[in-house]
């Protein structure tokens, strides 16, 4: 238990006998008081546990292991040379139960120079004022707001000016 959750659990038990108020409680590790009243509530269910971080000790999902990305990546140059990181993660997981999300696979693939990164174009929106839709006779493509154009008998005041 580091220095400051030490310090966290003496004002929990303090404020735990009554001896000061929530706010004094919060302002002592500069907490805010909203996260001072959840660290209170999650010490009156865990006890002294509830001021060490709860992930503490346990493995991150970010790596893989070493063995399992340098078997994934053998496998991909000898069998799946041709494949994209889509298709050769189906065809790893299928073949050689070896699991890896495709975006994993990717970076492996481009890391060992099997797979070049793709670089997306931005797309492109054509900007056309409000209603440009609407202004132009479907049939002709002719402007439906030029003076003098007329629909039987139909006013040539363009009503979507």
């Amino acid at each position: 238990m580091s220095e400051k959750e030490r310090d966290r659990l003496k004002v929990l038990h303090e404020v735990g006998e009554g001896y000061l108020k929530q706010r004094q409680g919060a302002e002592q590790p500069g907490m805010s008081e909203r996260g001072f009243r959840k660290l209170l509530k999650r010490f009156r269910s865990n006890n002294d546990s509830a001021v060490v971080y709860a992930l503490r000790g346990r493995r991150s999902n970010r790596g893989i292991a070493e063995e399992t990305a340098t078997k994934a990546v053998e496998a991909v140059k000898r069998e799946y040379r041709d494949f994209g990181p889509t298709l050769a993660a189906e065809y790893l997981d299928k073949d050689l139960q070896i699991s890896l999300s495709r975006e994993t696979l990717r970076q492996l693939m481009i890391r060992e120079g099997i797979w070049k990164a793709k670089h997306r174009r931005s797309v492109g929106y054509m900007c056309r004022g409000r209603g440009a839709a609407v202004r132009v006779n479907w049939c002709s493509g002719i402007p439906a707001c030029k003076p003098g154009w007329k629909i039987g008998g139909a006013s040539p005041r363009c009503r979507f000016r």
